[in-house]
């Protein structure tokens, strides 16, 4: 789920400063791509159906490329060259990048319907009353919301640290594979 989020944020910076260029810039400037992806994930974990936008902290080295493969700043490229100029707004200063949130919406909305869609056709199939949020995505608010929204008559649990719990899974599978005695996963 969220990968797919991920991936849509990642082809926005494509779009906004070009695939080869941006390709370049992860290869290259690694650690501050990997910082653009913290900070990305960040703000996946605290975006809800009500926030009033999204931040997103802009490695400076990022503007850098920018001006070294395009000529133009990264604010000159999202203010005033791309097709998100009018839902995105970067303050140099901070290198903070806003983004409207009706972009993250659709954005978001993109992979969360998808899910919904998923679990209704799902949900014919049983009586299940309930379902268990699990993995890094299920971490998401706006996913939670969501689904809480589409699925009133379910009721949806979450565990704390949710995201971990693939990983714990697959960790006890590796020590002890025989204990696992079925996979039930659609």
């Amino acid at each position: 789920g969220g990968s797919y989020v991920d991936r849509k944020f990642l082809e926005m910076f494509e779009t906004i400063i070009g695939k080869e260029e941006f390709e370049a810039y992860r290869a290259e400037d690694t650690a501050d791509y990997l910082k653009l992806c913290q900070s990305l994930e960040l703000g996946k974990r605290n975006f809800t159906t009500s926030s009033k936008g999204f931040k997103c902290k802009i490695p400076s080295s990022l503007d850098l490329k920018c001006i070294n493969a395009k000529k133009s700043s990264f604010k000159e490229l999202v203010s005033f060259q791309s097709v998100y100029k009018d839902f995105a707004m970067y303050e140099k200063d901070t290198g903070i990048l806003n983004l409207d949130v009706k972009l993250m919406q659709n954005l978001f909305d993109y992979v969360c319907n998808g899910i919904v869609y998923h679990l209704k056709n799902l949900l014919q199939e049983t009586k299940t009353q309930s379902i268990l949020m699990v993995g890094g995505f299920s971490m998401s608010p706006y996913l939670q919301e969501t689904i809480k929204d589409a699925l009133p008559n379910h009721e949806i649990m979450i565990p704390d640290e949710a995201w971990l719990s693939v990983v714990k899974g697959a960790v006890l599978y590796g020590h002890f594979p025989r204990g696992m005695r079925s996979r039930i996963a659609k």
